[in-house]
């Protein structure tokens, strides 16, 4: 199934599943230990709902029960000061790790193609792009010099690989780079290219896959041998038209101000056309501590950082979910009524949007708290040139 094939059918509603979340201060570390570990295995245990419930393209990847742990985030004290605001990240002088609240990569150069969704993250970044008949998808893999490439086979655990122990081809911009076999690096259940040093220690993976027929992730497939040298070229066509490096802000339909004692670790955007022909967005931002793990590369969820507030906007969602009534919106409460560590609430017809918070309980605020912090800018639910700054300064 192709990304828009699951975004429409994501978008006919969007309840999220309960999402687990630790304690945002640190001088309560030892309970905060504790409710981890409690909650790790609720939060492992859901993570199949997860990657079928959401849109996301670094979400695809679905991990096993036991996954290992992940690596420690950037230097960022996990201490909340008296104003709730974290220290900032000290810049990363060699692209040790990315700011998720700018885009690193600039594919507009890359003839023919567009990009249906974009990922970032601390130590990644994932680009998506698409041609006109959606048969061919191209993504950019950058990480940070923190990042660690992985692939995965079928639904094993990902694995990490030196791509310098590839084939040698053809250098990318005078960079030596090296040819991907047939396996997922993003995601995607088949797909090749090259990959090359785009700084010191920072690898980028450009891998092109045939989606004029793709089965879901896990199905059994593989690209036919006579479409590879087809790929190999697009993935070689499309590497030397990249700028990477740029520092182009990220814009959503939405802002809000950071909630108390958290940072941005992940965005996500993605573009699909719906049943009806009409364009629809779906746009999320994720919230943690700071001090907390995060995913080194993309095919490890996210989620398995525990994010302490999640927010989502729909332009395609209806209403079809909602059970009540918040300020004059149908509403909807997705499976968090009752429960001592998740709140969530789904907004529709906010501008034409429907707005998700999803956070932890113990930030001591409510979902609804968070909702009302957040403004919509005029016209962003039709028009993407409407979308803005994503936090409020």
């Amino acid at each position: 199934m192709s990304f828009e094939d699951r975004l429409r059918d994501d978008l006919h509603a969007v309840p999220v599943p309960p999402l687990p979340v630790p304690d945002r201060l640190a001088d309560k570390a030892l309970t905060g230990a504790r409710r981890q570990n409690r909650l790790r295995g609720v939060a492992v245990a859901g993570v199949t709902t997860l990657a079928v419930a959401t849109a996301v393209p670094v979400l695809r990847g679905l991990l096993p029960a036991g996954g290992t742990a992940l690596p420690s985030a950037p230097p960022t004290p996990a201490i909340c000061g008296p104003d709730g605001s974290l220290a900032a990240r000290p810049p990363a002088q060699n692209w040790e790790y990315f700011d998720p609240l700018t885009y690193a990569i600039d594919a507009s150069g890359v003839t023919g193609y567009q990009v249906s969704a974009y990922s970032t993250g601390t130590y990644f970044q994932v680009a998506e792009l698409t041609n006109p008949t959606g048969d061919r998808r191209v993504t950019v893999t950058l990480y940070a010099a923190g990042g660690v490439p992985h692939y995965k086979v079928g639904n094993t655990m990902p694995a990490p690989f030196d791509p310098a122990e590839g084939t040698p081809t053809d250098p990318v911009n005078g960079a030596p780079a090296y040819l991907l076999p047939n396996r997922s690096y993003s995601g995607q259940p088949s797909e090749v290219g090259i990959a090359w040093q785009w700084s010191p220690g920072a690898w980028v993976l450009v891998t092109a896959a045939d989606t004029s027929g793709q089965l879901p992730v896990g199905a059994p497939t593989g690209t036919p041998a006579t479409d590879l040298a087809e790929l190999y070229d697009l993935a070689a066509e499309v590497a030397p038209d990249l700028v990477l490096g740029v520092d182009t802000p990220v814009t959503s339909p939405f802002s809000l101000p950071l909630p108390d004692c958290t940072q941005v670790s992940y965005t996500t955007v993605e573009h699909a056309t719906s049943p009806t022909g009409a364009r629809v967005s779906r746009f999320r931002v994720t919230f943690t501590m700071g001090g907390e793990a995060e995913s080194d590369n993309p095919l490890l969820l996210p989620s398995l950082t525990i994010p302490l507030v999640w927010v989502t906007a729909d332009t395609g969602a209806t209403a079809t979910e909602a059970t009540s009534v918040v300020d004059g919106h149908p509403a909807s409460f997705n499976g968090c009524e009752g429960s001592a560590v998740c709140d969530s609430v789904t907004v529709y017809d906010v501008d034409g949007l429907a707005l998700t918070v999803t956070l932890s309980t113990e930030l001591g605020t409510s979902a609804l708290d968070v909702f009302h912090t957040v403004q919509v800018y005029p016209g962003a639910a039709t028009n993407p040139d409407a979308w803005g700054d994503l936090i409020t300064p």
